[in-house]
């Protein structure tokens, strides 16, 4: 309704500025942040429930809260009554103008002691002050700096009186000392690390109360639960980078790797053990648990190490991943995320832009790594990814990238998941192998048929006109309807009948079978539209289960060639498998070195649909998946067993065999059974 109010309510009673205020009708819901592009890949976070903190080392700690769908919001972490520095060590004194209320001056002596000697700055806004008076501690917040021996403050924990005294102690995060770059949960704590000022530090919360920091009860007497905090004694300085939970806390630092423990069952400010475990050192990336072990970046960011406890030794140990594959973290890693279901694998992003996969499953001894080419253009260049990450879906793990491309001249960026797997057995028109792709299904529910001339389908709400085509699937009992596309007549907005889509006569179910249940129809159309996003780009088309020409879009849409009810179209990418080097013998010992020429080549695919095969890929041969059995008119089926194909290798030492598609369905290879013959040289 109009006119319509908002109104501010402020329980505190200081006065405060109100600004920017905008209201958000049915539109995306945006939130302000305080980072900047630079800001981004080092940021670290860590999430309970509908919670995270995030941390940067340049800007305080926030919090970004989901209360509903459309609720959501960011706010500076409200920490309480610390996290502090040594309390002070020199002759000045710091004294309140009162114990308690807002707006209050906090007077200093002398600079000694307060940020190197310099006194308060306007870094410090937004810094706690901790003072003792008697055995009680009360502290405040500055709000504004006058002078170097000057701050106004708002009280949060009242003071014992307002004598100057020279036990006092600095908030350890501010504008001047850096924050935390660094956030985990262990052990019903929220965990902090490594600001610029300290870096070898690593902060607790109070157990169970996350923005609590209290070191103490207020009169001096540390209990167990009480927030902690540690500096890491070592030869040198380790910044830590990050902090990964288990049974116990790992923290990763620029000189090695570390591991927090306690001696009794749970880590308490009197209890708690600080080792260094190896001496790799580690890159500003957040690492990744896989199958119950830790897998993070060495320092230059170019391996992938496994962090584990090894019996032998007594102690953890880091293994290379990429012992095998060492070119394929050239320029360096910048981000990692691991993906549990359906098939363990770690996806890493590559400096470059590139997208790393190893499939790792140390059950098996399988360790294999592979690039992910995504779909379109950057810059001259293929599409650049630039952040991933995972997170739980419904059948399998949900993977999320952004991507940059060049899309009609103009940089854009793109957020997108990948679709599930082909499942052999499902509808193949529901495969989706291409990028930045969109599917178009509209099916509706069948819920009866007639075995009569004419056929007359139920389908509520169908919403479809005389003369429309439809295609009917997944009908049990009368399966004769199955994968038929047939024409609208006599449409009620329930109800259809069946004709021949050719001739226009009636179908005639007399001799079908009753039908049972289930079923869908889609109505088939050759436009679509909604493609905005890949304006003027080339792309790969998969309709109704059968590969349809390239198509350019424009406007946002593109038109068939035929007509098809599942479409799924995006852009093109190119798988490609090149082999190693084949070991099959000669007579004289390994056929490594030895001239060798490969005329033919056994693949076995699961669920698969074309491929070109060949000994390099300037000689490659199409696979043939079309049979004599196939149905000319009908999409040709994925395709799971052995396909033998011949072609001409050149005598060689290094004899490979290249497999390679780009056509938007899936193609899984098995194994690959090469025809070779080696002469000895």
């Amino acid at each position: 309704a109009s006119p319509f109010y908002v109104q501010f309510r402020n329980a505190t009673g200081k006065i405060l500025q109100v600004d920017d205020v905008s209201l958000i009708d049915d539109g995306p819901v945006v939130l302000g942040t305080p980072y900047g592009t630079a800001d981004l890949p080092p940021l670290k976070f860590a999430q309970s429930a509908d919670t995270m903190w995030i941390c940067s080392r340049d800007h305080p700690v926030y919090k970004l809260t989901r209360s509903g769908h459309e609720t959501w919001s960011m706010t500076e972490a409200a920490f309480g009554d610390g996290p502090w520095l040594a309390v002070n060590a020199t002759a000045t004194t710091l004294a309140p103008s009162a114990t308690a209320g807002t707006g209050i001056t906090l007077t200093a002596s002398a600079a000694a002691g307060i940020n190197d000697g310099e006194g308060f700055s306007a870094a410090d806004t937004g810094r706690m002050v901790r003072l003792k008076h008697g055995s009680d501690w009360g502290y405040a917040v500055v709000t504004a700096v006058a002078s170097p021996t000057s701050a106004t403050a708002d009280v949060k924990s009242d003071f014992g009186a307002t004598t100057a005294v020279t036990d006092w102690r600095l908030g350890a995060w501010s504008g001047r000392t850096g924050y935390p770059g660094a956030v985990a949960f262990f052990e019903q704590r929220l965990c902090f690390a490594g600001s610029r000022h300290q870096p070898q530090t690593f902060w607790l919360s109070q157990s169970a109360d996350f923005e609590n920091m209290r070191p103490d009860d207020g009169a001096g007497t540390v209990e167990d639960d009480d927030a902690l905090d540690y500096t890491i004694s070592a030869d040198q300085v380790n910044a830590i980078r990050w902090m990964a939970p288990g049974q116990k806390l790992f923290m990763g630092t620029v000189g090695g790797e570390w591991l927090v423990q306690s001696d009794g069952p749970l880590l308490t400010p009197t209890d708690i053990d600080v080792k260094r475990q190896t001496a790799f050192g580690t890159a500003d990336v957040a690492p990744q648990q896989m199958r119950g072990r830790m897998l993070f970046l060495q320092r230059a960011a170019r391996k992938v190490l496994e962090f584990s406890f090894s019996v032998e030794i007594d102690n953890y140990r880091a293994l290379d991943m990429t012992l095998l594959a060492d070119h394929i973290s050239a320029g360096g890693f910048t981000e990692m995320a691991y993906q549990q279901e359906l098939d363990s694998t770690l996806w890493c992003v590559r400096a470059d832009g590139e997208l790393c996969t190893l499939a790792y499953q140390p059950d098996q001894d399988v360790i294999g790594w592979s690039r992910q080419i995504v779909g379109g253009a950057f810059e001259g260049g293929t599409a650049a990814v630039e952040s991933i990450t995972v997170i739980p879906g419904a059948g399998e793990d949900e993977v999320w990238l952004a991507v940059k491309r060049t899309v009609g001249g103009v940089q854009k960026r793109f957020v997108e998941v990948f679709a599930p797997p082909f499942e052999p057995g499902a509808d193949q028109a529901t495969a989706c192998y291409a990028d930045a792709a969109l599917r178009y299904d509209d099916p509706k529910a069948v819920t009866g048929a007639t075995a009569a001339s004419p056929v007359v389908v139920t389908a509520p709400a169908h919403g479809f006109s005389n003369g429309d085509r439809v295609r009917i699937s997944g009908v049990k009992g009368m399966t004769a309807l199955n994968g038929g596309v047939f024409a609208v007549a006599a449409a009620t907005a329930d109800t259809f009948a069946l004709t021949d889509r050719e001739t226009g006569a009636a179908v005639d179910g007399t001799s079908f079978e009753t039908y049972a249940a289930g079923g869908t129809v889609r109505r088939l159309e050759t436009a679509f539209s909604g493609l905005d996003h890949l304006d003027g780009q080339v792309v790969s088309i998969l309709a109704d289960g059968a590969i349809h020409p390239p198509k350019t879009v424009s406007g946002g849409a593109i038109a068939l060639d035929y007509p098809a009810g599942t479409v799924v179209a995006g852009l093109p990418y190119t798988h490609t498998y090149r082999s190693l080097k084949w070991e099959a013998g000669s007579a004289t010992g390994t056929a490594q070195g030895q001239t060798k020429r490969i005329h033919g080549v056994t693949l076995v695919v699961l669920a698969s649909l074309n491929a070109r095969v060949g000994a390099d890929e300037a000689s490659l041969r199409v696979v043939p998946f079309r049979s004599g059995n196939d149905a000319m008119d009908a999409p040709v089926p994925f395709y799971t067993g052995e396909k033998y194909v011949e072609f001409d290798g050149d005598y060689a030492t290094d004899a490979r065999v290249v497999v390679k598609g780009d056509d938007p369905v899936p193609f899984t290879l098995l194994a690959v059974a090469p025809v070779m013959k080696t002469n000895t040289r």
